[in-house]
């Protein structure tokens, strides 16, 4: 875990970190946006809000395995549940480094799969 603090810790300071909801919202507009981050502990309104913004950007959703209180002393705030990773490399290597259960896949990689158990259902 403190791995992956420090990771969020070197985007920030490379400025390729959006935190806080309405930057996050920011961010996904203008397409800044290759993936969102969650705490752990957010809540089930925001899940579902940045469930819509992950679709928006056809990208991942990624639960941190931080709390808000945690993610949120990390970039100097009191508390903070969202964050957008804003550069794709960075958003890649995060990925790596966390398990798989912390990855909530949206977009692109959902509809192809729709598609293709519908395809064999039809006999496509």
């Amino acid at each position: 875990m403190n791995n992956i603090l420090n990771f969020l810790g070197l985007m920030k300071k490379a400025g390729k970190l959006a935190y806080g909801d309405e930057a996050c919202y920011d961010a996904v507009r203008t397409g800044r946006a290759k993936a969102l981050l969650i705490a752990s502990d957010a809540s089930p309104n925001l899940i579902n809000r940045a469930k819509g913004y992950a679709g928006e950007i056809k990208g991942e959703l990624i639960t941190l395995p931080v709390t808000k209180a945690e993610l949120g002393r990390l970039l100097s705030r009191e508390s903070l549940a969202v964050a957008a990773v804003c550069d794709k490399k960075f958003a890649q290597a995060l990925i790596r480094k966390l398990p798989p259960e912390c990855l909530i896949r949206i977009g692109k990689r959902e509809e192809v799969k729709n598609k293709n158990s519908e395809g064999e259902r039809e006999g496509l």
